[in-house]
């Protein structure tokens, strides 16, 4: 994701499904995480919530994605400098939730795709959590 200047001299030719589109030189781009990280042909289910499609597998996409599917984090130069403190918290997080509680989706909004980049919920969402004995 992000924003980047088109710095190609005569512009950046972008071909997508057939089709041909010229990005002038000095052009901003911006391109979002949201879209490759939903992708049919790399999730069986890009739509659902289905944490185990990052478990290590025959048919997990860890076996499959390269970095143009997963970009959650970019790449290169402008790579997100704080992946690695981001993902080790969030499985801190994680741990100690999910071994507490029980956790179930409950009326999940639709998707804004008008918000940023990242395609945020148009609302809340809200969890069922129980806890566990």
């Amino acid at each position: 994701g992000g924003i980047r200047r088109v710095q190609k001299p005569g512009g950046w030719l972008l071909r997508s499904r057939g089709k041909e589109y010229l990005i002038p030189e000095g052009s901003f781009v911006g391109a979002s995480h949201f879209i490759p990280n939903r992708c049919g042909s790399v999730y069986s289910d890009p739509d659902g919530f289905d944490p185990s499609r990052w478990l290590p597998g025959p048919t997990s996409p860890q076996t499959k994605f390269n970095e143009l599917e997963f970009t959650t984090f970019s790449h290169g130069v402008h790579r997100c400098a704080g992946e690695w403190l981001a993902m080790a918290s969030m499985e801190v997080v994680l741990i100690t939730v999910l071994s507490k509680y029980n956790l179930e989706a409950v009326n999940l909004p639709a998707v804004c795709m008008e918000r940023a980049t990242l395609a945020q919920r148009k609302g809340a969402c809200m969890l069922k959590c129980t806890e566990r004995w």
